[in-house]
């Protein structure tokens, strides 16, 4: 679905009052419906844009290559955020790991003297963990 279809809602409003003053201008313009303008894909097929006395169609952020170039700057900023997140997991996922290393070899340690049977398994989870 693209954003036109998001923004029906202001869209139907927006034509509704061009609609009502196109018929009473000088040269009259034609009717919009709605089912039209909402299957527009890019700005440059809006009649109701084009005859625009802001002369949108010539905004930068109208060109489909500054879209573009607009939205490609963004993910790069949103990789950068994740990038900083993702550090900050990996200095959390390295010390639970470094926590886990300590506990088994100090549960190694206490087995050693307490349950010699038992103690050889910790010890075997222990080097598989390094």
């Amino acid at each position: 679905m693209n954003t036109i279809s998001h923004q029906s809602e202001a869209i139907q409003t927006a034509l509704e009052k061009y609609n009502q003053l196109a018929i009473i201008q000088m040269s009259p313009q034609k009717v919009l419906e709605f089912s039209k303008v909402a299957s527009y894909a890019w700005l440059g097929r809006f009649d109701l844009l084009k005859h625009s006395c802001h002369h949108i169609l010539e905004k930068p952020w109208a060109f489909k290559g500054n879209q573009e170039v607009t939205n490609n700057f963004f993910k790069i900023q949103y990789a950068h955020e994740k990038v900083q997140c993702l550090n900050v997991e990996v200095a959390r996922l390295s010390a639970w790991v470094d926590h886990e290393d300590a506990h088994l070899k100090s549960t190694y340690e206490s087995l050693a003297k307490s349950d010699p049977t038992l103690s050889p398994e910790i010890l075997c989870m222990y080097e598989e963990c390094k």
